[in-house]
């Protein structure tokens, strides 16, 4: 693929779009360009009710998206099916990565025509699904003169799919994309989980309301003092700025992600999740900051944790010790059982679940306790 400075350029332009308004054009055309595609289209659907929330196009006839949008035609074109029967972040094309394949094998007399005269000769499929379970699905159909996609494709796909559910991901039922945030600063307001955002100076730009009461429990650790986010403890401040600092000094950082744990009146710290909020002039300048209150996670049990995911009784008892902040050899300890046997517990939720890190796992728990607080 080409080289990063491109793809961070991608990027920037995937998080203006986002902040100017959730119109995604300029974003599709820019995939066009990196991917090398003669084609794209980027949809929101939700599969439950086949109903397309949102869609964008590039190098198609004038119209044609937003007419198969409205008929629901758009459900029958192939890569939304094969981006539909997807339940996780997928990367995939119709010749499999084969140069050797013949896309027009296989399909209808109209399609076989319609790709013969376009030049078409490979279809990428990226997608993810979002907090809503709602497809956020990008295609790009690549012209002869190119070939076909090979594996290099994967890696930046697929890094695009983690920002892409992070931005349509709104964790609230208060804002739907359909209504179209006006603005980053709306969907920050309309979040459920505590958050913020804040610029280059650490000033605060936008809170919402549960960012706002999580503080007023800790009003000696945390204090917001002209518009800024400001921490009673002078070595975490330092740490703080310093952190924001870093992810904002390069346009190469734009995938940054940091997490902080911030001392605090209660039991256990506040977990800080800073990461790019989105680009202006392909640099970074804004963060949102997600705070999550172990604290208020205490009467997670395990009912509630086999609620929420897939896991055997035993399994679900180790989940609870974990989210609770217990380590595997404390939850050992704490169960009587041997280390070796809450790793290969842990493992097997992790596989049940489509998850890959343990530490993702538990954050998405304790985001939904606190939601329920």
């Amino acid at each position: 693929m080409q080289n990063s400075n491109e793809f961070d350029n991608l990027l920037s332009a995937l998080y203006v779009c986002a902040a100017d308004g959730f119109s995604f054009a300029d974003f599709v055309a820019k995939s066009c360009e990196y991917f090398k595609a003669e084609q794209a289209s980027f949809v929101v659907i939700n599969k439950e009710t086949q109903k397309t929330i949102c869609g964008w196009a590039h190098g198609y006839p004038k119209g044609l998206i937003s007419m198969m949008i409205r008929s629901n035609l758009i459900h029958k074109d192939e890569g939304v099916k094969m981006a539909l029967a997807c339940n996780k972040p997928t990367v995939s094309t119709f010749c499999n990565f084969n140069p050797k394949h013949d896309i027009r094998h296989g399909v209808g007399v109209f399609t076989r025509t319609w790709l013969s005269a376009t030049g078409i000769v490979d279809c990428a499929v990226a997608t993810t699904i979002n907090n809503e379970g709602n497809h956020v699905i990008l295609i790009m159909n690549r012209h002869k003169s190119q070939g076909v996609y090979d594996e290099s494709i994967k890696e930046p796909l697929y890094e695009l799919l983690t920002h892409l559910q992070r931005i349509f991901s709104t964790a609230s039922s208060t804002i739907e994309l359909a209504d179209r945030a006006d603005s980053l600063t709306q969907y920050i307001e309309g979040r459920a989980m505590p958050s913020a955002m804040i610029n280059t100076q650490g000033a605060l730009i936008t809170q919402n309301a549960s960012f706002t009461e999580l503080i007023k429990r800790y009003p000696a650790d945390i204090k917001l003092t002209n518009g800024e986010i400001r921490f009673a403890s002078i070595e975490q401040q330092a740490i703080f700025d310093a952190t924001i600092l870093d992810m904002l000094s390069d346009q190469h950082v734009i995938q940054s992600e940091e997490r902080l744990l911030i001392e605090c009146s209660g039991r256990l710290p506040l977990v800080a999740r800073l990461s790019i909020a989105f680009g202006i002039q392909k640099k970074p300048s804004h963060v949102i900051v997600g705070l999550l209150d172990p604290n208020t996670q205490l009467d997670i049990d395990d009912d509630f944790v086999r609620r929420i995911i897939k896991a055997t009784d035993a399994e679900a008892r180790v989940v609870t010790l974990l989210s609770l902040g217990y380590t595997p050899a404390a939850a050992a300890q704490a169960l009587d059982l041997k280390e070796n046997t809450v790793r290969s517990y842990i493992k097997s939720v992790l596989a049940k679940n489509d998850y890959h890190r343990q530490l993702d796992l538990i954050n998405d728990i304790n985001r939904l306790a606190q939601l329920m607080v």
